[in-house]
């Protein structure tokens, strides 16, 4: 072990070899002996040492204090004094530069080597604690880069379900096709809803999950969550009941996703474990109960107590399970041929939601003999508050309007081509910002809608364009709406203020696409819609192929297909990554890594998408990757690749 360094700074040379002949008995190291802060800053950047004893009284202009701010502010170098001086007056100058030890001359050699240890390990610490401050700051800021990738990837797959279901509803249908388009629309609202509940990072980590009440019907909300999850109960030949007695109130006052989020997880894992049998659903109020011991709060007169009890037919749970089962990342070990899924998150948020809205949650459950999950609530009734202010009508436009559209999605481009189409006005697309600057060169447009993340030029690089007055024949105030799956919190707010005049979170619902362009046309006549709450997840699997099948209707066919095209592809997507990296040219890789990733993901490769992010995120933060980073990522593709092709055996 290298002995440490020290830097001996006296104005007495007697006194300073003093110090250094003390210093090497006691087994530390002298790297130089100075008399001036000139000499002394001289020999800190020469030889780095690891502690300075300094005295206060030195030779020029600048005492001992002044030159220990120096080495604070400069080399975070840690300074011990040893001085004649004991006036209460240089003792409190001396503290303002933060010295890691005071020692009065003439000085006692142990009190010397105890106060440069206590020095050396409070230094060292520091140094720890700075250190791992930094790196959690840095991992936190990849983190929150991730969430913002992977919200923008996920909003733009929602906008083309919730887009197209939309027009879709618009067309012809009997009534069964009506019926299953309405089942894909609320299913794509509710994996929106818990999308915007589980990107809030703050909120999540802290434990600091909040309710947003508002008034809603029950009844109808029961009938919805039934209603999507009724395909999964009957493909297992299960039966699917739910019961609210008259007594029960429908109208009531909460927070409707954080029920449904609930009740939807607590279905599924009735679901997931139940072969043969039934599930129901059934709903109360401790009003018409009597004595009810299990729930020890009393709700005020102004609010209702319901209780949820969710039952089912299946294997049941033990009762050393039940201990632990709403303990994060605990699971149920199933017994016979029921496979353990799930990250065993699901109900420990429960238990966070249900103690959010004043209520228990709890299983009733034999091995072997089904479960009865109960959970109660507190809502407010709903007759009590004000009737909710219905939107005005979608408003109707002047025909022939120009309109630029800007995005590189061809989901996108279509929905908002067939949206705007639909009320009169002509559109022209484009894929990027340069060929939108290019279009408004060469064309009068109205309006434009634009995507934020385009490749060449940005949406907000093409918007500063359009403002700065460069595009001839283009006014400045040309208005202009971005349309965008960046959509966290702020995000709608940056854009304003950079010049957008108006913003519409993807996925699109159509209405809000509708009034937003009237109130940018139109301002004095609609005012502004308010702003959709967001957030996003996570995903670690090497091939989730069970969510592939649940997403894409378990077609086996088109799911081979899609993963001989990935196959086929990734040689070429990895060589066309590292060809970029290897020129140096990191804006391409940068697009090509969030392209090569957003491919991952669609297939369920997500390991291999998480990773590709990392890598994204690298390249825009530092501009440079570690070789030893390539060389995981092309590991892990060849993982991928393999778990692909044997994938493609199994369910051809």
């Amino acid at each position: 072990m290298a002995s440490i360094s020290i830097l001996v700074v006296d104005d007495e040379r007697i006194v300073a070899l003093d110090i250094k002949g003390t210093l090497e008995t006691l087994g530390y190291s002298v790297c130089a002996v100075a008399n001036t802060a000139e000499s002394a800053l001289q020999a800190a950047e020469k030889h780095s040492p690891d502690l300075v004893l300094m005295d206060i009284n030195l030779k020029g202009e600048m005492d001992g204090i002044a030159i220990a701010h120096l080495f604070n502010a400069k080399y975070a170098i840690p300074v011990v004094f040893l001085t004649a001086y004991s006036d209460r007056g240089t003792f409190d100058r001396a503290k303002s530069s933060n010295p890691y030890g005071f020692i009065l001359k003439p000085f006692d050699a142990r009190k010397l080597h105890s106060a440069i240890e206590i020095a050396l390990i409070k230094h060292s610490e520091e140094a720890r604690l700075t250190e791992a401050r930094q790196k959690a700051e840095l991992e936190n800021s990849a983190k929150s880069s991730f969430f913002a990738n992977m919200s923008h990837e996920i909003r733009n797959s929602l906008n083309g379900i919730v887009g197209m279901t939309d027009l879709a509803l618009e067309t012809a249908l009997d009534k069964d096709q009506k019926e299953y388009m309405t089942t894909v629309l609320d299913s794509a609202e509710n994996l929106l809803d818990i999308l915007n509940d589980i990107l809030d990072l703050s909120r999540i980590e802290a434990r600091k999950m909040s309710l947003t009440p508002k008034r809603f019907d029950l009844e109808k909300l029961i009938n919805k969550i039934i209603r999507t999850q009724t395909p999964k109960a009957h493909q297992k030949n299960l039966t699917i009941t739910y019961d609210i007695p008259a007594f029960v109130p429908t109208l009531l006052k909460g927070d409707p996703t954080r029920v449904s989020q609930i009740i939807t997880n607590l279905l599924s894992n009735a679901i997931k474990f139940t072969e043969q049998g039934s599930i129901s659903l059934e709903i109360s109020d401790l009003a018409t109960l009597g004595t009810y011991t299990e729930q020890q709060h009393v709700p005020a007169p102004k609010y209702r107590m319901l209780l949820f009890s969710v039952r089912d037919t299946g294997v049941g749970i033990t009762e050393e399970e039940q201990n632990y089962i709403f303990e994060p990342y605990k699971q149920v070990l199933a017994e016979g041929t029921i496979p353990i899924r799930g990250t065993g998150l699901g109900l420990a948020i429960c238990r966070d939601l249900v103690e959010l809205m004043n209520g228990t949650i709890w299983v009733r459950s034999k091995a072997g003999a089904g479960s009865t999950f109960h959970f109660t609530a507190q809502f407010e009734h709903g007759e009590t508050e004000e009737q909710v202010i219905e939107p005005g009508p979608i408003p109707e436009f002047p025909m022939g309007l120009q309109v630029a559209i800007a995005d590189n999605n061809v989901v996108g481009q279509k929905l908002l081509l067939e949206l705007l189409e639909k009320k009169g006005f002509t559109c022209h697309v484009t894929s990027n910002g340069a060929e939108l600057l290019e279009l408004l060169a060469s064309e009068s447009i109205d309006l434009v809608i634009t995507e934020i993340k385009l490749p060449f030029l940005t949406g907000l690089e093409a918007m500063h364009h359009i403002r700065s007055g460069t595009i001839p024949e283009t006014p400045t105030d040309l208005p202009i709406i971005a349309v965008t799956a960046f959509a966290l919190k702020g995000d709608k707010e940056r854009f304003i203020e950079a010049g957008m005049n108006g913003y519409v979170a993807k996925p699109i619902h159509a209405s809000e696409f509708y009034r937003e362009i009237a109130r940018v046309l139109q301002p004095e006549e609609l005012p502004a819609q308010p702003e959709p709450k967001i957030e996003e997840t996570d995903m670690t699997q090497l091939l989730d192929v069970e969510g592939t099948l649940v997403r894409l209707e378990d077609d086996t066919e088109l799911i081979c297909r899609l993963y001989s095209l990935f196959v086929d592809e990734v040689a070429e997507r990895l060589y066309g990554l590292k060809l970029f990296l290897q020129e140096n040219a990191y804006d391409n890789a940068a697009l090509h890594s969030q392209a090569f990733a957003a491919a991952a993901f669609n297939i369920g490769a997500n390991s291999l998408g998480n990773a590709l992010i990392q890598v994204h995120n690298a390249i825009t933060n530092e501009k440079k990757i570690p070789i030893e980073q390539l060389q995981q990522l092309e590991a892990l593709t060849i993982k991928t690749t393999k778990e692909i092709t044997r994938n493609i055996e199994k369910l051809s």
